[in-house]
């Protein structure tokens, strides 16, 4: 996957930091965390996590829906993409303007 973080510079090198050590290696407390999860019942996965994500993905989707972005529903993701053109105070913004603007 390729991602990106925008960070004011004075933060980039203890995101850096921050971000090898959560890549790199597997702090101790996230492996016994995933010892848990993976020891969870299949029933979890089937059916819990499922409408768990869809509730937030609902959520989420439906908040965006009010402020004027197009979404569509995903279907076998949790991600969303929304469309900002027709989002009053966006409309006039490209991707990045807009982006940076959301941010602030």
């Amino acid at each position: 996957r390729v991602g990106w973080c925008i960070t004011p510079q004075l933060f980039t090198g203890k995101y850096r930091s921050i971000h090898d050590q959560m890549v790199v290696m597997s702090p101790h407390p996230m492996q016994i965390a995933t010892v848990t999860y993976l020891n969870l019942p299949n029933e979890y996965f089937q059916s819990e996590l499922p409408k768990r994500y869809l509730g937030r993905v609902d959520k989420l989707r439906d908040a965006l829906l009010e402020v004027g972005f197009e979404v569509s529903r995903p279907q076998g993701a949790y991600y969303i993409f929304a469309d900002f053109r027709n989002v009053l105070k966006l409309k006039d913004m490209d991707p990045r303007e807009a982006a940076m603007y959301m941010m602030k």
